[in-house]
């Protein structure tokens, strides 16, 4: 019996392609070049770095105070290097920085103005609209009855806090938009048809508002009704029954009931 002669198979052998040579590969590091490159010219390249920062609507706060806070938060170390890039810059950090460094400011936009890497500062400083004392300190107060800047208790709208015990710092709001509002109103309703001047305004307890007139006698007025109403009781008693030649032992007008009481000094 004839043996069987073996065959061997054959096998190609094949070479594994070089890395160097796969499309994968530099594809991939093309695509890490390119984003190594674009965070370089965002975070270090002249081309990103603020030129000027530009600072309007503040007269009362030093331009020169704005600029230094403001650099600070440009400023950023990135492995050691500084960084001013304005893609970097984060304006709601540098708004909410000033809000807290300066009370006597009410509000602030900051922009960027890629065209020429400026950063953009408009400033909204508040505007006094009376004068708030408490324990022998005084305060400018805006609008919105924040106070902002120590003072004298000197100028128009004169405003008391009876028994306010609560810590006071700048920046704080101390008095509603309601309460500034109606002692504006009350201002002004008595300065042009009464012809009455107001020394001060105190705020005591159980919403009571007292007011002290040029003439050195009060009104005292129930805040949770209608002041427009009680201005309009004042002015009727003035005219009809209290006339300029009785004021001078005046003591007090009290508006805060239905009927208007009144007190002439002993």
């Amino acid at each position: 019996m004839k043996k069987r002669q073996g065959f061997k198979k054959a096998y190609k052998i094949k070479h594994k392609k070089s890395i160097m040579r796969s499309g994968v590969f530099w594809g991939f590091s093309l695509a890490i070049g390119l984003t190594v490159g674009a965070a370089y010219l965002i975070i270090f390249s002249s081309y990103t770095r603020i030129k000027t920062v530009q600072i309007s609507g503040n007269e009362k706060t030093p331009t020169a105070e704005l600029q230094n806070a403001i650099q600070n938060q440009i400023d950023k170390k990135i492995f050691s290097i500084l960084s001013k890039s304005i893609f970097l810059t984060n304006t709601g950090d540098i708004k909410n920085s000033l809000l807290k460094q300066y009370p006597q400011i009410e509000t602030i936009e900051v922009r960027r103005e890629l065209r020429t890497m400026t950063l953009i500062v408009q400033i909204k400083e508040r505007g006094p609209v009376g004068i708030w004392c408490n324990n022998n300190e005084c305060f400018l107060i805006d609008g919105s009855g924040v106070i902002f800047e120590k003072t004298l208790p000197e100028g128009n709208l004169l405003i008391k806090s009876e028994n306010y015990d609560k810590t006071v710092f700048l920046g704080q709001k101390i008095l509603t938009e309601q309460q500034i509002g109606l002692m504006l109103n009350i201002n002004e309703k008595l300065r042009s048809d009464l012809k009455l001047s107001i020394q001060e305004f105190n705020l005591v307890p159980q919403n009571r508002l007292n007011v002290k007139t040029s003439e050195n006698w009060e009104i005292y007025f129930n805040l949770q009704e209608d002041v427009n109403w009680q201005l309009t009781k004042v002015k009727s008693v003035l005219e009809q029954i209290i006339q300029q030649d009785k004021r001078g032992n005046l003591e007090y007008i009290d508006l805060r009931f239905n009927r208007v009481y009144y007190k002439f000094r002993d």
